[in-house]
């Protein structure tokens, strides 16, 4: 079978190598027929057009050129019909002034069999007077069309569009994009049952002595290694050491307690506009019910460092630096009594570039035992007519 390719299907479909016309037009034997019309089309659209259709046509020169002057292997044979000279009386009769005629004429002129010809085309036109001459045609299916190019024209119009509604869009979003998270809540554990069993393997390491444990017996002969004196100071100082001790690991295990319980939420300012944004003051509120904290929520904590148990009664370990005297050693604990009791909390920020954020408020709460909640904001832009509001979201799921 021969097919004529009109133009458009050169300049706005696929390459016409990459169509499978076999399966297509249903026909094993292809050969397609180039007529001198069409390669002329195609020729003056290199300087006439501009953008994706220039590119294309001098793409389909170029590959015709390789084919037909430079003998390179093509998928289909490729047959290249010249444009048949035509009388007076043909010239009237079909119309020849149109190219779509002239196609028709000269495929017909070169003496194929029309019977066996098939015109590909996408113009209507094109195709209802190649039918009224009796050649078959056939319309490819759009999954072959390229892409069709924005115009410079529609680009620069939507840009100047773009740039005229041009607007700040300032929001909060939580650290990482979006407006609502989860946090996985945590089992709080029993603080004082922690520091008992510690307490309880210290007892145990450090066992009360009596005067029976400090005799040595050296052939049928008892030797004290301490005095009685020595045992009571051992005895006073370990009960001093579990006092001091249990102080020190209860300050400890509430630290770790605490912070383990903790999670920081962040919130960044973002605008998401294609303007910069004004000065803005912004404002977050907290439920009631909900306690937050930040890090000057925690406070130090003093201990004595424990004494481990002697026999000389000495029970002090701190020391006196010379230049801030007396020394005890502290923890840096939350003080979970003593959240942050304002209920809105304040920013105020400079301009902002749109596509940027910034952070703008940090806070840690307990996932033991705080509930599900919503933050509401309010943002009033300098760059806007009217302020901007909001919701964030946070949630908890048990472990």
């Amino acid at each position: 079978m021969h097919i004529v390719l009109d133009s458009n299907i050169f300049l706005h479909y696929k390459s016409f190598e990459e169509i499978p016309w076999q399966e297509e037009l249903g026909c094993e034997d292809i050969t397609i027929i180039l007529t001198a019309i069409v390669l002329e089309e195609i020729d003056k659209k290199k300087d006439e057009e501009k953008g994706k259709i220039q590119k294309r046509a001098k793409t389909v020169t170029g590959r015709f050129k390789d084919i037909l002057l430079l003998d390179q292997p093509c998928k289909y044979p490729i047959l290249f019909v010249e444009s048949a000279t035509a009388s007076e009386e043909e010239k009237r009769t079909f119309h020849l002034e149109r190219n779509d005629n002239q196609i028709l004429f000269d495929v017909k002129q070169a003496g194929i069999d029309i019977a066996n010809v098939t015109i590909v085309s996408a113009d209507t036109a094109m195709l209802l007077r190649a039918k009224q001459l009796g050649y078959r045609i056939f319309q490819p299916n759009d999954k072959y069309l390229l892409k069709e190019e924005q115009s410079l024209e529609d680009k620069f119009s939507k840009e100047l569009e773009r740039i005229k509604n041009r607007m700040p869009d300032p929001k909060l979003m939580f650290d990482g994009g979006c407006n609502h998270i989860t946090i996985q809540r945590v089992s709080a554990n029993d603080i004082e049952k922690e520091v008992s069993s510690r307490m309880k393997d210290l007892r145990m390491e450090w066992p009360e002595r009596k005067v029976e444990d400090e005799q040595i017996k050296v052939m049928d002969m008892v030797f004290n290694s301490a005095t009685p004196e020595m045992i009571m100071n051992y005895n006073n100082t370990r009960n001093k050491f579990f006092e001091q001790s249990e102080k020190k690991i209860r300050l400890e295990v509430k630290r770790d307690e605490y912070d383990r319980r903790m999670k920081e939420i962040s919130i960044v300012l973002a605008n998401k506009g294609t303007a910069s944004t004004g000065k803005m003051n912004i404002f977050l509120a907290v439920p009631d019910g909900v306690k937050i904290y930040d890090k000057g929520c925690k406070k130090k904590e003093s201990y004595e460092a424990p004494s481990a148990p002697n026999y000389y009664g000495i029970t002090n370990n701190s020391y006196i630096n010379p230049i801030v005297g007396y020394y005890k050693p502290n923890v840096l604990i939350w003080d979970m009594s003593n959240p942050i009791h304002d209920r809105e909390l304040r920013k105020v920020s400079e301009p902002l570039t749109h596509n940027l954020q910034q952070n703008v408020f940090s806070f840690y709460v307990d996932s033991a035992n705080c509930p599900n909640f919503k933050l509401s904001w309010v943002i009033v832009d300098a760059a806007l007519p009217d302020s901007v509001h909001g919701e964030l979201n946070v949630s908890f799921v048990n472990e």
